[in-house]
This record gives structure tokens, C-alpha cells and sequence, in this order.
């Protein structure tokens, strides 16, 4: 009996001390992780040593320096709202968007119901139009088994199902979609501006690309996003935009000239470079052909060799040199090619692979 009870209290020291070290191996290792100018309130003046227990640290922190302000949950919100998934890659990417959203307003006070949380990601997959017959059948649940555990094992499913039938690929409208939302982001940064002589942002550059933009003195309505539980179409609130509007402060006339310029510029040097390698295209198929790749004059069918092996390259061509065609039968003739060009008298012709 007394050996029994001095084993159990060796094993209760035993767990005690080991609990004792983690515990300190632990909080020498998030001291050392966390600057030190936010753990100086926390450390002893004389010892020079923070006597607080791991979770008494944390706390502090989070109390101190882990405030979220409704302008910081409205921002990760709108985030959220505007987010474009590629439907492509892991749906967890729009689960984990969303939690981490969720936390985010928890901490700040201010959470989202189960029905809001689902919503937001309802919204980012609606948008994907990759799920459509999925949606159907998930707005077809009854409410109660609506929850954020069954959208994500509901949907998993789905994207599943859509790549192993081959449904689930990339398409245009995805990737215009993409360009869309890139250079409206773009020009919101870049070109800030409110009115140039009482003309918009929009209304220039539209004018500039000779667009037929309808000029309108009424704001936008606010776009719309489908509430599945009441089964009808709402507005986003302010701030919420699935593409923020153009906003303009500060350009000239003279940005927007610039902006056109380059434009031209790079308009004109693409089609250049286009012409050029068409070109080139086109004179490396018309040397093939004079070399001997079908046709008459040593390139089978009824030519000289019609079809017995690789031409003979035994006559002289003005532009080419040694070759299967006479200078007076060549299909592609350079600048200057003289029709009676021959071996002995080249008239300043190609001496490419001559004899010397």
C-alpha cells in the first residue's frame, strides 16, 4: 500500500515538473517571437523579467494592441464582397476568405450570424456561374439544415463532381472578367480625378476610345447580390461594390493625353512586329518551296524527280545559289535577281554553296 502511494505521488511531481518546464520553454519562446517594445509594460523593473503566466501575455496584447474597429471589419467585408473566385482552384480558398472574417468580427465585437456568414459565401461562388444547378439544389434545403458546415461539405462536393465531369476549366468570360475588374482597379488608383470642365473621369476616357458611353447626370444604382433565404434580390450596402466606381480627383487633360499616347504607341509598335514576323513567315515558306517541297522543277509530281528522293541541286539561282531551279524559274526572287544568272556568269547573284 505504501509502495503504491509513493509511486502515485512520484508520477504526480513527475507530470507536475514536466508541466512546469514546457510551460517555460513555451514562454521564453514567445517572448523571444514578440517585439520587445510591446512586452516592456509587462516586465519587472528590478529583475528585469515578465513573472506573467503565458495566457495573463496574451491577454494583454490582445487587450492592449488587438483592437478591431468597425472600419477595419467593413474593410475586410468589402474584401470579401468584391473577391472574384476562380472557380478552378480549391473552394477551401473561399471558406478560409470567410472565417477569417468571421474572426475578425468576433474580436472586434461586432459578429455575423450563421445565415450572414453563409451568405458571403453563397454570393463569391454565385458569381463564378460555375454552380448554378449546385445552387438550385442547395436553395432547396430546408432552413434548418442551411449552416456553414453543410455549405462547405455541400459545395466541396460539388466543385468535385464539376472536375471529374470535365465542366470545371477556365473560359473566356472568366478571364474578361478578370481584365475587366484589373483595369477599372487600375484606373481608380492611378487616374484619381472628380470632373475635368464638368466632364467625368468615364466620359473622357470613353471619348478618348471613341466608345458609345451613354452620358448620364444620375448616379448608379447600387449593384445587387441574391439573398438566398428570402429568396429575393437586395442591394449591396454603401461601400460594398462588387467593382468600386471610378473616382476622380486630380488629373489633367494633359494625363489623359499622355495615357492616349502610349496607347497609340504600343498599338503601333505590336502591329509592326506582327507585320514583320507574317513576312518572315511568308518568305521562309516561299524558300521552302523553291528548295524542292512538292510541286514541278524538282519537287515531285511531274518535275524532274518526281517523288525519287531529295531534288538534285546541281543549277544555279540568282537568289539562292546552288539549287534544284534555274535563276529564270525561281518562286521567290530577292531584289535585284537577274533571270539569266548561271554559274559562270553569276551577274552579282547569291554564291551560296558554290564551288570556288
Amino acid at each position: 500500500m505504501t509502495i503504491t502511494l509513493q509511486q502515485t505521488l512520484w508520477d504526480v511531481v513527475r507530470v507536475f515538473r514536466e508541466y512546469q518546464a514546457v510551460s517555460k520553454a513555451l514562454k521564453q519562446q514567445l517572448i523571444q517571437a514578440i517585439p520587445k517594445v510591446y512586452l516592456e509594460s509587462l516586465r519587472d523593473a528590478i529583475t528585469n523579467t515578465i513573472a506573467h503566466p503565458i495566457s495573463g501575455i496574451i491577454q494583454n496584447l490582445f487587450d492592449t494592441y488587438g483592437k478591431v474597429t468597425a472600419q477595419k471589419i467593413a474593410e475586410e467585408t468589402d474584401k470579401v464582397t468584391s473577391f472574384t473566385f476562380d472557380p478552378v482552384q480549391p473552394v477551401g480558398t473561399v471558406y478560409t476568405l470567410v472565417e477569417n472574417l468571421t474572426v475578425l468580427a468576433e474580436a472586434g465585437r461586432a459578429p455575423y450570424s450563421p445565415q450572414q456568414v453563409t451568405t458571403f459565401a453563397y454570393n463569391v461562388l454565385l458569381k463564378t456561374r460555375k454552380f448554378s444547378n449546385d445552387i438550385k439544389n442547395w436553395n432547396r434545403l430546408p432552413p434548418l439544415q442551411k449552416v456553414w458546415i453543410a455549405f462547405k461539405q455541400h459545395f466541396q462536393d460539388a466543385q468535385e463532381e464539376l472536375r471529374e465531369t470535365g465542366e470545371l476549366r477556365l473560359d473566356e468570360t472568366f478571364h474578361y472578367a478578370n481584365l475587366v475588374r484589373d483595369i477599372v482597379s487600375g484606373l481608380s488608383n492611378d487616374l484619381q480625378s472628380p470632373r475635368l470642365d464638368n466632364i467625368s473621369l468615364s466620359d473622357t476616357i470613353a471619348d478618348s476610345f471613341r466608345l458609345p458611353l451613354v452620358q448620364s447626370h444620375h448616379s448608379p444604382p447600387p449593384p445587387l447580390v441574391y439573398d438566398h433565404y428570402g429568396g429575393s434580390i437586395l442591394p449591396l450596402p454603401p461601400g460594398s461594390n462588387v467593382i468600386p466606381p471610378l473616382q476622380a480627383n486630380a488629373v489633367t487633360s494633359s494625363d489623359i493625353n499622355g495615357l492616349m499616347s502610349q496607347i497609340a504607341q504600343m498599338q503601333t509598335t505590336t502591329n509592326t512586329l506582327l507585320s514583320s514576323q507574317h513576312a518572315a513567315q511568308q518568305q521562309y515558306a516561299k524558300d521552302l518551296d523553291c528548295r524542292g517541297r512538292g510541286g514541278r522543277d524538282g519537287r515531285g509530281g511531274r518535275g524532274e524527280r518526281a517523288g525519287k528522293g531529295p531534288p538534285r541541286r546541281d543549277k544555279y539561282c540568282c537568289t539562292h545559289g546552288v539549287c534544284a531551279h534555274s535563276s529564270n524559274k525561281c518562286r521567290a526572287p530577292a531584289a535585284g535577281h537577274q533571270t539569266t544568272a548561271t554559274f559562270q556568269n553569276k551577274q552579282g547573284g547569291s554564291t551560296k554553296s558554290c564551288p570556288t
